[in-house]
């Protein structure tokens, strides 16, 4: 076994310029390995490091890398050097911070995880020295851990990772983190409510008091705290990854309910000052009229002439970019949408634009897509929702698809099923197909006991897209532990079925921010994960000729007004592309 081992840090400066600026140099020490682990080495390194310098550092307060390079088969980093003083000279035992000043760390930090997740991108070891504060006031996050992860890892003689020690620091690590375990990025949300938990208590995390059945921690009995400060903590630091928030962004708007009632009472309190002034102001104002007894425009500066009319200025208005005339055929009308329940929310955002722009109305049909497509080639329908595409015998049949918008994918089991490893695609191809079957938990790592697996109907875009891309086109291999649902709907239908022992799937948009199941990675990946393998496009599908009413109608949908409602559903929003 080899071990890639050794990093040290050092503050440098650069000779070459003039005014001499100062780095921070990280090396990454990797003597005594063999050659065919260097290279595995690097391939790791330069990922990590490419995830860094694709990062906007103008959107981001973090620490710049400068260079990278390898020299005698050791790692170098040269690292942007931020002024100011780290944390934990200000966070330390006995040194009791205000509400006030944990909000505000609290705020920053969390902005800038918000912007770094967004971009695959975690941190892996927040604590306070990792958090510097400049002099004027502005928290920079420094060290991201993924680059140490490389003086963690264990190699195989055929260079493959068999092991790696986790980057974090003790104490501020979650659970799942210690354990080596594959990591969401709420990882980093843990560590940062417990560097929030530290400076409120004056704690070192080590002697932070934890209940002796449930693990979780207690903390806020020791002193008086706002109460939604309390709850936002406690869920930033549950012990279980799948209770905690599942972004920064949420926790910052629920952070924001906080800080908007100091600000509210605070406007009441202006008010008492404010209200004499405005009355004392409008008392001079009409005495000091008389006084001139001249009429005049103040914003402008202009007197009327004796035959001018003031005009009150007409009130800007805004107007929708698409104004329904009689003619319109979208005007005042009724649209069915068959097809595809994992479109509902997009069919439900255009339904709101329709009805805002054109006093019209969706009346959506939750069927399968193949239902959908069906019913459009039948007559029946005039448009079908779908999350497949259509196959050459339908192109053949004069149907025509759009391109609208994507989503992914996902395979999900039950929150009370204690599984979270993933899945990597062979084991999907085992459990759903017939080679090399998987048909029990323990074949996964967990206690005996077989799987189930709740499938949605045969011509849904899911079950098709899992035969076309799962399974290579071959054919499902069912057992008496195979379900199908009935209602093909993803929500009220298939999470009751998962229970403790079954896998499931469906769209990232009706699925992927459930928390009342656990959205399982794929090959190591997430479901918004730009890398992860299952990608769909979803698709309007209508007979050819179109009515003009049809014609109208994906005219509209395909405008920028619609396509951009599409794209904010927060679902759709947090799908790298």
């Amino acid at each position: 076994m080899n071990k890639i081992k050794f990093r040290e840090t050092y503050i440098v400066t650069d000779e070459q310029l003039q005014n001499k600026p100062e780095h921070v140099l990280k090396h990454l020490k990797t003597r005594n390995c063999n050659q065919p682990v260097i290279k595995q080495a690097i391939i790791c390194f330069n990922a990590e490091i490419e995830k860094l310098k694709k990062l906007n550092y103008s959107q981001c307060k973090v620490a710049q890398i400068i260079e990278s390079f390898e020299e005698q088969q050791e790692f170098y980093i040269v690292y942007e050097y931020i002024s100011g003083e780290n944390l934990s000279n200000e966070i330390k035992n006995n040194n009791l911070w205000n509400e006030e000043k944990v909000i505000d760390l609290l705020q920053q930090v969390l902005e800038i995880l918000k912007y770094v997740h967004q971009e695959d991108v975690k941190h892996f070891n927040i604590k306070p020295s990792n958090l510097v504060k400049r002099s004027d006031g502005k928290i920079f996050l420094i060290d991201f851990g993924g680059v140490n992860e490389i003086s963690t890892l264990s190699f195989n003689e055929q260079t493959q990772i068999v092991s790696k020690q986790p980057v974090g620091t003790k104490g501020y690590m979650p659970p799942e983190q210690e354990r080596g375990l594959p990591l969401y990025s709420n990882c980093d949300l843990y560590a940062l409510g417990i560097t929030a938990i530290q400076a409120l208590t004056g704690e070192s995390p080590d002697k932070i008091e934890k209940h002796t059945q449930t693990n979780k921690i207690v903390w806020s009995n020791q002193m008086k705290v706002n109460k939604q400060l309390t709850q936002i903590l406690d869920k930033m630091v549950h012990i279980d990854f799948r209770e905690r928030y599942p972004s920064a962004d949420e926790v910052l708007k629920d952070l924001s309910k906080i800080t908007a009632k100091p600000l509210a009472n605070n406007i009441k309190n202006l008010w008492f000052i404010i209200l004499p002034l405005l009355l004392i102001g409008v008392i001079f104002f009409k005495n000091w009229n008389q006084i001139l007894g001249k009429r005049f425009i103040t914003s402008q500066n202009l007197i009327t002439s004796p035959n001018s009319t003031l005009q009150p200025s007409p009130t800007p208005t805004i107007e929708p970019t698409q104004t329904p005339s009689l003619d319109d055929p979208l005007n005042s009308v009724d649209i069915r949408i068959a097809g595809s329940s994992a479109m509902s929310k997009i069919k439900e955002t255009i339904g709101k634009e329709l009805e805002k722009y054109k006093n019209s109305r969706i009346i959506p049909d939750s069927e399968t897509a193949g239902d959908g497509i069906d019913a459009v080639e039948k007559g029946n329908e005039e448009i079908a929702a779908s999350s497949r595409p259509l196959t050459f015998e339908e192109k053949n049949n004069n149907l025509v698809e759009e391109l609208i918008a994507h989503d992914r994918l996902v395979f999900v089991t039950g929150k009370k099923n204690r599984y979270i490893n993933g899945f990597s695609s062979d084991q999907l191809r085992q459990i759903f197909g017939c080679e090399n079957k998987i048909t029990n938990w323990s074949a996964l790592g967990e206690a005996e006991k077989p799987i189930r697996v709740v499938m949605k109907p045969l011509n849904s875009g899911a079950t098709v897209t899992i035969k076309d891309n799962v399974l290579n086109e071959k054919e499902f291999c069912p057992n008496s532990n195979f379900e199908t649902l009935i209602n093909n709907s993803e929500v009220e239908e298939l999470i009751p079925k998962l229970r403790t022992d079954a896998i499931g799937y469906g769209s990232s948009l009706n699925l992927g921010n459930q928390t009342t199941v656990t959205v399982q990675r794929i090959d190591g990946h997430l479901w918004n994960d730009k890398e992860y393998p299952y990608k769909r496009n979803l698709f309007l599908v209508y007979k050819n000729p179109p009515s003009p009413k049809v014609k109208a109608f994906i005219k509209f949908v395909k405008s920028q007004e619609v396509q951009q409602a599409i794209k904010d559903i927060p679902e759709t929003k947090m799908i790298k592309p």
